[in-house]
């Protein structure tokens, strides 16, 4: 009991200041451990916000894309039109050119013309479908880039 004694020894006004104290350091433990946790929710809350700003602007992107998929097979569509008319009437040119009797030679040319504008307009169509193409899929690409690094 030689503790219990010396424990007497201490002044009544010291244990309240320990336990004052004491008690002071409990509540501030408590007050940070609350205000970590809400720091850790605030941020939660700004990436899932960030998130949700990401996703819709890629969602954004991915209608413009299909829109503007729309457009370009409206386009092609007009240009496979153009593209026959300019076959059609490039074999109506060769069509009327005269006769095997009258110039074999001049029949010859307007058939090589209307072959070769045929083939020319062939291979413009297939270079304008691939450089359409290639040309929405960097649109999407950076505006994809610019709406995730965006803050």
């Amino acid at each position: 009991m030689p503790a219990l004694a010396l424990l007497r020894l201490v002044p009544v006004w010291i244990w309240l200041a320990a336990a004052v104290l004491g008690y002071t350091a409990w509540q501030k433990h408590r007050a940070d451990a609350a205000q970590a946790r809400l720091a850790t929710a605030a941020a939660q809350l700004r990436a899932e916000a960030e998130t949700n700003r990401r996703a819709a602007a890629l969602q954004e992107i991915a209608d413009a894309q299909v829109i503007r998929a729309r457009e370009l097979g409206a386009a092609r569509r007009r240009a496979d039109a153009a593209g026959n008319g300019l076959r059609v009437s490039a074999a109506a040119f060769a069509a009327s050119a005269p006769a095997a009797g009258e110039c074999a030679a001049t029949a010859d040319r307007a058939g090589v013309l209307a072959d070769l504008l045929g083939r020319v307009e062939e291979a413009g169509r297939r270079m304008a479908a691939v450089a359409d193409e290639r040309g929405a899929a960097l649109d999407a690409c950076v505006s994809s880039y610019d709406a995730l690094r965006r803050p």
